[in-house]
């Protein structure tokens, strides 16, 4: 559910990020550190969440709505309900991706998959100040009351993403939404409400098997929600 996670697979070897002095202060490095702690404590998770994707040039897609369960070590589970059913399902060693609708199942291997910045923190795998740049904004249009937004910028460049912001719980250090952009303007936007942690999600949630009669692909590229 981010590293913390964020364990980020880099596509492509790329130079190390330059960011201004206004990063990695202390108190922003406070603030991070606030969040891994949650995270490494966290043994599981559920939510529901509403994603939107923006588009550089057309904007806001409609938006998808549905509940979001993780456990450690590395199972996940996305069950889209609205506007279309889809289920996005990692067992801990596949990535699985089924639309009733199509009746097709794809499959990846998730040692070869990126996962989605957005949620793979929860895992609490990595460590934010290590592998990002930190920054507290200041007057961020996602903020709420209650929360900062904290903005990560990889210190080795990624091929997925530019950088992306947490809008986190002051006291907590819960991650209220996630906000993705990537190197062509596109932002992807996650909002989770409800969350819980801690409460014993079982592992038989992230087991997945094929329904009979569907057609089963190995997907040719990277599986994300």
């Amino acid at each position: 559910m981010p590293a913390l996670i964020l364990a980020i697979t880099v596509l492509w070897n790329a130079p190390a990020t330059r960011v201004g002095a206004d990063y990695d202060r202390y108190e922003y490095i406070q603030f991070a550190n606030l969040v891994q702690k949650y995270y490494n404590n966290t043994k599981d998770f559920k939510a529901k969440f509403k994603q939107i994707y923006a588009k550089a040039y057309h904007g806001p897609q409609t938006p998808r709505f549905g509940y979001l369960w993780v456990k450690k070590p590395g199972l996940m589970r996305w069950d889209y309900v609205s506007p279309r059913k889809k289920q996005l399902i990692c067992d801990g060693k596949k990535i699985w991706i089924y639309v009733p609708g199509d009746k097709q199942v794809f499959w990846r291997d998730l040692k070869s998959s990126a996962l989605p910045t957005a949620i793979s923190f929860l895992w609490g795998q990595g460590n934010i100040v290590n592998d990002f740049h930190v920054k507290v904004l200041a007057r961020s249009k996602y903020e709420r009351p209650g929360t900062a937004v904290l903005k990560l910028v990889p210190k080795i460049a990624n091929s997925n993403f530019k950088h992306v912001l947490f809008v986190v719980n002051n006291l907590t250090g819960m991650v209220q939404e996630s906000v993705l952009f990537d190197h062509l303007g596109n932002r992807n936007h996650y909002v989770f409400t409800q969350a819980r942690a801690n409460t014993g999600v079982r592992a038989n949630r992230f087991r997945f098997t094929p329904p009979p009669g569907v057609r089963v692909i190995k997907a040719s590229s990277d599986v994300k929600p």
